[in-house]
């Protein structure tokens, strides 16, 4: 199982595609028919001595920081528009729209900071 294991994130590498322990795991279940449970063991073993940069699951590399860009945006954009406010005769309105866009871009911007905090931790224990 380990060459199949090393042939599959040779490849991965290779060919420059994204390969996840689940990935690895399913791949296992099919060719060997093992339960997904005893799969996942010899998977996560395996990435954990021979190739600790595969993830567990794709989502916790690529959509960490998302969130972030996107709550950046939006900040900057409720910033932006508090001049439009200060021209325009709804400008309560704007106020308000502006306060909304800055306030949801921080919780996004530090929700991803501490998804990220968790993240970490879990690769430092071993675990991602």
């Amino acid at each position: 199982m380990k060459e199949f294991l090393d042939a599959e994130v040779k490849a991965a590498s290779e060919s420059r595609t994204p390969i996840s322990r689940r990935t690895l795991t399913d791949l296992v279940t099919a060719k060997f028919h093992l339960p997904f449970a005893e799969a996942w063991e010899e998977v996560d073993g395996y990435c954990n001595e021979s190739a600790p940069h595969v993830p567990a699951y794709l989502s916790e590399e690529i959509g960490l920081h998302w969130p972030k860009v996107i709550g950046a945006l939006l900040a900057v954009g409720g910033i932006a528009l508090v001049p439009v406010g200060i021209s325009s005769k709804n400008g309560p309105l704007w106020y308000t729209v502006a306060t909304l866009l800055v306030g949801v871009g921080a919780f996004l911007f530090v929700r991803s900071l501490e998804s990220f905090q968790e993240y970490s931790k879990r690769k430092k224990a071993g675990r991602a």
